[in-house]
């Protein structure tokens, strides 16, 4: 009963209009071509930013694993002196 109910609400709802935002630009090649530079731009830029991510995990992995290493040769020190 409750999941025949659910669904006569969702096909009793009106569909949403889809407006396109890009009607105006339908014949323009420049507008295309702006399009395209723009989402270009916005791909490089995030590389760029992932580029930079992945650099500075890799540093900080690196740090973490030279300081257990230098604590471990100094308890290593420690025991044989």
């Amino acid at each position: 009963m409750k999941a025949e109910a659910v669904c006569r609400e969702s096909t009793n709802k009106p569909k949403e209009q889809i407006v396109d935002i890009d009607a105006a630009d339908a014949g323009n090649e420049l507008a295309a071509v702006e399009y395209i530079e723009d989402i270009y731009k916005f791909y490089t830029l995030e590389s760029y930013i992932e580029n930079i991510a992945q650099f500075l995990k890799l540093g900080m992995m690196r740090y973490a694993c030279c300081t257990r290493l230098r604590l471990s040769t100094c308890s290593m020190d420690v025991e044989f002196h």
